[in-house]
């Protein structure tokens, strides 16, 4: 149980990191675009919530892992 806890919180860390990467934020977009620079922005702020509740769940999975382990 213990491993797989911790399987689980590096699978949700591995997707946070991979969400607030620069892969994910697309092509260049020129400042000119205003609409498609504010949809850019916009759908860099959903990845980053995406990302920052990955890294929660990973943080409770470590914690779950550590309580689990010295419970035994």
């Amino acid at each position: 149980m213990v491993n797989g806890l911790v399987w689980a919180g590096l699978i949700a860390m591995a997707g946070a990191v991979f969400l607030s990467s620069s892969w994910m934020g697309g092509g260049y977009v020129s400042d000119v675009d205003e609409t498609a620079a504010q949809e850019r922005r916009i759908r860099k702020k959903q990845r980053m919530r995406w990302a920052m509740w990955c890294l929660v769940l990973s943080l409770v999975m470590f914690a779950l892992a550590l309580l689990v382990y010295n419970l035994r």
